[in-house]
């Protein structure tokens, strides 16, 4: 059993329209904002980082969503760092740290390497990193050795279904010492029995954490 303080940060990169309100922005991300409305359900705490075209905060259903803005459009392009959304992740998890939280950062997309890299030196010791694979494939060489690089900082990985999961072992991106979690087709749209879904993302949550314990203490 871990802490039963636990806080859940949860990093969006993309977004999809430029110029529109935060809240619609939200209505328009049912996933992810079901998704972490569903694990604060459970129990947790969780904070939502979303690049942005402008910076704001909003408040929704016990779930804090800091919008960041930077100069990078929709989407990151490889080399580009969103800089100050990571430091603020960076200060919210040191406070959360401080103040009793076994911390865990979930990252949206497999294709983020350089940006997983810099998030990973910015994060606390003892707060765990998983990321989620959301549709993109592996790098092809040589630009593979940098995804091999920066995706074995991670501790665990969320896979739709299990051939996805054996791709990207294959290219051998996930290494042996990452836990890889399949999360059933209700989770991945957000859509099973409320009590269901939320217990059984704070249990993968849970089981990541302690993944990342056990390997601090080796």
């Amino acid at each position: 059993m871990i802490n039963s303080k636990f806080h859940i940060v949860m990093i969006n990169y993309a977004y999809g329209v430029e110029g529109i309100a935060a809240n619609e922005l939200l209505n328009q991300t049912p996933v992810l904002t079901e998704w972490a409305e569903a694990v604060q359900a459970s129990g947790a705490k969780v904070t939502v980082f979303q690049r942005f075209s402008h910076t704001e905060a909003v408040q929704r259903a016990n779930v804090t969503y800091h919008l960041i803005q930077d100069q990078f459009g929709l989407d990151l392009r490889a080399w580009q760092l969103p800089c100050q959304l990571h430091w603020s992740v960076r200060v919210l998890c040191k406070a959360s740290v401080n103040a009793g939280y076994a911390t865990l950062v979930h990252a949206n997309r497999l294709c983020y390497p350089i940006q997983t890299w810099h998030l990973h030196s910015l994060l606390p010791p003892t707060c765990a990193l998983v990321l989620q694979h959301q549709g993109c494939l592996p790098w092809s060489w040589p630009q593979r050795v940098f995804q091999w690089w920066s995706l074995r900082k991670a501790d665990g990985f969320l896979f739709a279904n299990p051939q996805v999961a054996a791709r990207w072992q294959q290219a051998q991106l996930v290494h042996p010492h990452q836990s890889i979690h399949i999360l059933s087709q209700e989770l991945s749209t957000s859509s099973s029995p409320a009590h269901d879904a939320n217990l059984q993302q704070l249990n993968i949550y849970q089981a990541i954490y302690q993944h990342h314990l056990r390997r601090l203490s080796e």
